[in-house]
């Protein structure tokens, strides 16, 4: 896998840190045009982000990608990138890591619900805070067949769920992934929840799973 060229914050911090979005998906083909939808929409400027799509399923979803983008998906810093062959969870997030080009990766994950000002409220935070890793230890469900909203549970000040995560690259210098991992890949990646993350407060509009 060639290795990306890292898009810096310039030393003027006049612009904005490049964010690299990044999307393990599987037999979710129905889903690829709301995340599209929810990743151009952000407020997040459009020339200091990308968005990374993984997608391991039997079939390519290339021509979806390609209709959404008008046959571009350049053009708006998008690579979709097929794999043929099934991989565990935690190999594709790793394999992520290293596609992305950015100094801090933001996970969406193709079945929430992101606010348009996902990335640029999470960036905001981090850097007010100097944080290398943060999200959120609790997310409202969607349950569509009977159209109720449930909130998880919490598991305490040091556990965030994968699909609110958002890193500094200097995070992966000591973290990665559990590559056979196909459950509960956030454990790995913070130490057995003994890292301490910023905690994101939820706020209304904030990520919602879809069940």
């Amino acid at each position: 896998m060639p290795t990306p060229t890292i898009i810096k914050t310039l030393n003027t911090h006049r612009e904005k840190p490049f964010v690299s979005v990044v999307t393990p998906t599987w037999n979710r083909g129905a889903f690829l045009p709301y995340l599209l939808y929810m990743y151009r929409y952000q407020d997040y400027p459009a020339d200091r982000r990308e968005l990374i799509i993984l997608d391991d399923s039997p079939q390519s979803h290339q021509h979806i990608i390609d209709r959404l983008t008008n046959g571009t998906p350049e053009a708006f810093n998008i690579r979709y990138i097929h794999h043929p062959e099934k991989l565990p969870l935690g190999k594709k997030r790793n394999m992520l890591n290293e596609l992305a080009r950015g100094e801090y990766i933001l996970c969406m994950d193709d079945d929430d619900y992101y606010p348009a000002d996902k990335i640029s409220y999470t960036i905001a935070m981090m850097q007010k805070h100097r944080a290398l890793i943060s999200g959120s230890d609790q997310i409202p469900i969607w349950y569509s067949h009977i159209n109720r909203i449930f909130q998880s549970r919490s598991f305490g000040p040091h556990n965030i769920l994968n699909g609110t995560f958002c890193y500094h690259r200097n995070y992966l210098k000591k973290h990665r992934y559990d590559d056979d991992c196909n459950l509960g890949e956030e454990k790995r990646f913070t130490d057995n929840f003994s890292v301490n993350p910023l905690q994101l407060a939820r706020r209304a509009h904030d990520s919602v799973y879809l069940a």
